[in-house]
C-alpha cells in the first residue's frame, strides 16, 4: 500500500505512512528524492521530530480536524491544500505562532464571512499554546458560533514549511517528490479522503477545496476544471466530491483570505449550501495577495 494510516497520536493530529518503494520504481528517480529529502528536512528545525524514514517508509504526522457527533447544523468539510508543519508541531490549523498573538487570515475571514466565530476566551488567553489547544478543542467539539458543523481537512496529507519558498505548500511538495510520484500520491489522498467524505457528510452538507489541486482531486469528471477567474467570483462547482453525492465548490487559496471577494465568495456559499438567495458575485473585485 502506498499510504497507510497508522493512528492518530494527538486529537485532530494523524500519522501516516508513505512507501517509498512502491512511490519510485526507478532507481535514479529514488536518487533525486533523497538528495531532494535531505534539503527538504533541512530548512526546518521542527522537521527533525515531525519526520521518521524507516528503511523504505517514510512516517509524519498530518492535520485532520472532524466533529465525530451530529447536532442538526449541515457538515460542511473545509478542505486545504496541505498542513504547514509549524501548524503540525502546534497540533492545529493555522496555529497561532511562537511568541505571537497575530492571528491567521483564514480564521478572520471565517469570522468576517459568518462561517466561524470561536468562543472569546480563546481570544484572551494570552499563552499561544493554550490558545491553539482551546481552538482545536472547540474545532472537534463543534462548540463554536456557526450554521454549519465545521471540519477541516488537508488534500495532501504531508505537511511542509510555510516559510521556505522552494518547499511550502503544494508547490513544495512537487518540487520534493517530483510530478509523477505526486499523483500517485494525489490517487491514494483521493481514495482517503472519500472516505473521510462519506463519514462525515450528510445529504445537506458540502465540501469547498480552497485549492486547485484540492478541487482537480474531488471534483467529478464532468465538473468545470479549476480556474482561478471563476473560483474567485464563487462560481466554481460540482455536483459531487469525490464521488459522494454532495456539492463541492472550489474557492480561492488561502493567501487571499484577507481581501473581500475572499469574503463574498464564502457568503456566496454559505448562501447556497443554507438554499437562500445568494447575493451577486462581483467580478470586478480583485484578489492580491496579501504578506503578513
Amino acid at each position: 500500500m502506498l499510504l497507510c494510516h497508522i493512528g492518530e497520536t494527538t486529537p485532530g493530529i494523524h500519522h501516516y505512512e508513505l512507501n517509498l518503494r512502491s512511490l519510485y520504481s526507478d532507481r535514479a528517480d529514488r536518487q533525486l528524492f533523497e538528495r531532494r529529502w535531505h534539503d527538504f528536512a533541512a530548512t526546518d528545525p521542527d522537521h527533525a521530530g515531525l519526520f521518521r524514514r524507516e528503511s523504505d517508509t517514510l512516517i509524519y504526522p498530518t492535520e485532520s480536524f472532524l466533529t465525530q457527533t451530529s447536532d442538526g447544523r449541515p457538515p460542511v468539510l473545509l478542505v486545504l491544500g496541505n498542513p504547514a508543519s509549524q501548524s503540525v508541531r502546534a497540533g492545529m490549523c493555522f496555529a497561532f505562532e511562537r511568541n505571537s498573538q497575530h492571528e491567521h487570515r483564514f480564521w478572520r475571514a471565517l469570522r468576517i464571512a459568518n462561517w466561524l466565530s470561536f468562543n472569546e476566551p480563546c481570544l484572551i488567553e494570552p499563552d499561544v499554546a493554550t490558545r491553539n489547544a482551546q481552538r482545536r478543542t472547540q474545532l472537534l467539539s463543534g462548540q463554536y458560533q456557526s450554521p454549519f458543523r465545521i471540519g477541516i481537512d488537508v488534500f495532501f496529507t504531508f505537511p511542509s514549511p510555510a516559510s521556505a519558498p522552494r518547499w511550502s505548500g503544494v508547490s513544495g511538495l512537487k518540487n520534493l517528490f517530483g510530478s509523477r510520484a505526486l499523483r500517485l500520491i494525489a490517487h491514494a489522498e483521493r481514495q482517503r479522503l472519500a472516505q473521510t467524505i462519506a463519514r462525515f457528510m450528510t445529504e445537506a452538507g458540502a465540501v469547498v477545496a480552497f485549492q486547485r489541486d484540492a478541487y482537480e482531486g474531488l471534483r467529478a469528471n464532468a465538473a468545470p476544471a479549476y480556474t482561478a477567474p471563476i473560483a474567485r467570483v464563487g462560481a466554481l462547482t460540482s455536483p459531487s466530491a469525490a464521488d459522494y453525492p454532495v456539492p463541492l465548490f472550489g474557492a480561492p487559496p488561502t493567501r487571499f483570505a484577507h481581501t473581500q471577494a475572499f469574503h463574498q465568495v464564502l457568503q456566496i456559499y454559505a448562501a447556497t449550501i443554507t438554499r437562500a438567495p445568494s447575493a451577486p458575485a462581483r467580478p470586478g473585485v480583485r484578489l492580491r495577495p496579501h504578506h503578513e
